[in-house]
This record gives structure tokens, sequence and C-alpha cells, in this order.
């Protein structure tokens, strides 16, 4: 039995959507694609998740083939009851911080870049603690008592949490230069219904004659999926055919009807956010340095989520920039984290040009260090607040709490 995708492969990481990857017979780690990464990714991110169902076959459509257990970081075949290890694999970000473990002789010694990233992941769900592999051994770190236990041999070691800003343990220099890269992924390829968690009806779950809140045809109509959001209630119905609600995510990553967010990618194009340290400052901020962030989005083509699809679109270059101290680290973890989720730009109309089909902002961002708010520069009091306001708005994870 192999747990190999039969999917066509695509990239390790979706958007903002961490790698993950199986253990197979020869003790080698392959990755899942995609699609099945993000929807895998998504449920790690809500504490509320224990486990989540995937599809791993074309031939098993509507029912899971197998289940993915965050508990023991198994993958179980739902025929067979095979279990498979699992691990998350994606470098931490500035938003993670540094993750660091003590050694026997009272050192503290950091953990991989993608176990800070697992770690941090975990924590900012809510989980109570996650299983991460290293080598040979494998380790359940319980979060809420910062310990680490070597699941094999029971030792346990305390484990702490350092920063990505200037306090941090590390130093904030030792964190710049790094970037960041987004790649989407096809709306149509992503698997709605582990994303939004919606149940799949069959005729008598629905009100005979019922229509789709959206499109007014009859639901089931033709034989169509009748699919129900776990937003529903029974004051404002939720319940679909699901080509209505396929179409509907494709831009946005809300409920049509009342306008609950899922967890899904951003409409933003594939680009990359880079930033580094200069020694000038930003007005309002003498003495701490400027952290300067660059964007690159070359050209391609537009995707479902995108306006035009399967049209052109024009790419960009950009330059944001925020001061280098405890308010700035934190508004460049809120771009790194809207930028990861594919919410920092989209394709669109370019209110400075006019030029159609072009990549702009979605997130209002410091493009100058001096003249103040209204030429989008310093000295702004107000910045990281209407920041952490607007991420929140456009379903940031994390946004409120970072």
């Amino acid at each position: 039995e192999s747990a190999r995708s039969t999917r066509p492969p695509r990239a390790q990481a979706l958007g903002s959507m961490a790698a993950w990857s199986w253990l197979d017979d020869d003790h080698r780690w392959k990755p899942y694609d995609g699609a099945v990464a993000a929807s895998i990714e998504t449920a790690f991110a809500d504490a509320s998740h224990a486990m989540v169902d995937v599809h791993l076959s074309r031939r098993s459509t509507h029912s899971s083939s197998h289940v993915i257990s965050f508990e023991d970081m198994m993958q179980y075949n739902r025929g067979t009851q095979r279990g498979r290890p699992i691990r998350r694999e994606a470098p931490a970000t500035p938003a993670d911080g540094v993750w660091e473990w003590q050694d026997a002789d009272g050192s503290w010694k950091p953990y991989d870049s993608s176990a800070c990233g697992q770690l941090a992941t975990a924590q900012r769900a809510g989980r109570q603690g996650t299983l991460v592999h290293a080598g040979r051994w494998a380790y359940w770190i319980d979060l809420a008592r910062s310990t680490q236990v070597n699941t094999s041999t029971n030792t346990g070691r305390p484990i702490r949490q350092g920063g990505a800003g200037p306090s941090a343990s590390a130093g904030a220099r030792d964190q710049f230069p790094w970037q960041l890269t987004f790649v989407p992924t096809a709306g149509g390829s992503l698997d709605l219904a582990t994303l939004t968690g919606w149940a799949q009806l069959v005729p008598g779950q629905w009100e005979a004659g019922a229509t789709d809140p959206v499109m007014f045809s009859e639901l089931g109509e033709d034989g169509e999926a009748v699919v129900r959001l776990p937003c529903h209630t029974d004051t404002i119905s939720c319940t679909f055919n699901v080509s209505t609600l396929e179409a509907a995510f494709q831009s946005k990553s809300t409920c049509p009807v009342c306008g609950t967010a899922y967890g899904l990618p951003g409409p933003q194009p594939a680009g990359t956010m880079a930033a580094h340290l200069e020694r000038f400052d930003c007005d309002g901020h003498p003495g701490v340095g400027t952290i300067e962030i660059d964007y690159n989005f070359p050209a391609g083509v537009q995707l479902p989520q995108h306006p035009n699809a399967g049209m052109p679109y024009s790419g960009t270059r950009r330059k944001a920039y925020v001061p280098h101290d405890e308010e700035g680290q934190r508004a460049v973890r809120l771009l790194a984290a809207a930028f990861q989720q594919g919410m920092a730009f989209r394709v669109g109309k370019s209110v400075t040009t006019g030029r159609d089909d072009t990549v702009i902002w979605s997130i209002h961002q410091k493009t100058r260090t001096d003249g103040g708010p209204t030429v989008h520069g310093y000295p702004d009091a107000g910045y990281l607040q209407r920041l952490q306001s607007e991420c929140a708005a456009a379903n940031v994870k994390g946004a409120l709490t970072i």
C-alpha cells in the first residue's frame, strides 16, 4: 500500500501553507502534493482539529481514503488501518521566533528552522503540544509545560521560546536578511471540503423545493451535490449547490451568505518578500535603523482566483519600510503573515497608473521613511494599530495575537 497522492505534483508550499511529508517503506520522507498539504496545514492551525480526513486517491472523491492524526503525527489508511509517520517541513519565519531546548550541561540549543515553525504554528493554534521528528528520534513538545520528552527514552528537557524582536536572545540582527516565497495554486485544486469543513448532504436533509441562496436554483437540481457550511443556522441558510461554493471561493474566502471567514489561501499572485537592515532611520524612530522590505512579483497568467482568469497580468517591484524597534518588528511579523497567507497583494487596477490586470497592494504599507501618513511615510504613531486592524479585517490568521 502506498500513501503517495495520485494528483499531479504541485509546489511543496501552497502560499502560506507549509509542506508536509510522510515516511515511506524505505524510511524516506515523501512530500504530499500542494492541495493535500494545504488541507493538513489548515487543520493543524486550528486546535479544534485533532484529526483531518484527506483524499489521496482519485478513486475516493466523496469519502476520505486516509486520516491524519495530529496527536501522534501519523497518517492512517482507513481501509487497512496502516499508519505512517508524518512531519511538517517549512522553514521558520520572522513571525515564529527562535525556539530552544536545554542540554544536560545547562546550555540552550536551538531547534532547527522547521521545528521552530511547527512549534510556533501549534502555539498560535492553541494546541497543548505537538510531536517533532529529529533524526531517528521523536519528541513530544508540551507547550503548556515548556518541556520536551523523548518518546523512546522518556527523557525530559526544558524548552523556551525566544522572539524575532530586539529583545530576543538570538539578537534581531541575526534574523536578517531573510526571504519568503509565495506560490499560489489554482483554487479549483483545493480540497474545499477539508479546508471549510462543509458537510455533503443527502436528499431529505434539506427541505423539498429549497433553493440555493445565491443562484436561486433548486438544491440538488440535476443531481448536483448539496453541501452545508459549518456557519449554517436555522435562521440563516448556508446550504448550497456545490458549484456555487466552488465559484464563490475562487475570489473570496468567506461564506457568500453570512460572511464567515474560512482559512483559504488569498488571491495574491506568485512572488517573494525579502527583508534586510539599513542604517538610516524612519522619522520618529531615531537611532534604531530601518527594516527595508523588498517585494518582487513577476508577470504571469491569472488563475481562477484572480479577476480575469487566463489573461496575463503585469508584475511589479515594491519597497516598504518599518523601524527596527519593537513596534517595527511586530509590523514585520504582521506583514510576513499576510504575505504567507496570500493577503498582502492582489491582481487588480492600479489607482496610481489606472492600469488594469497588474499587481497592487491589498494591505497598506509604508513606502517612505519621512513625510508623514499623508504620503505613506513616517512619523505615524497609529500605523501599527491600523495595520493590525487591517490584517484582521482581511482574515489574516493571528493578526490580533502577533
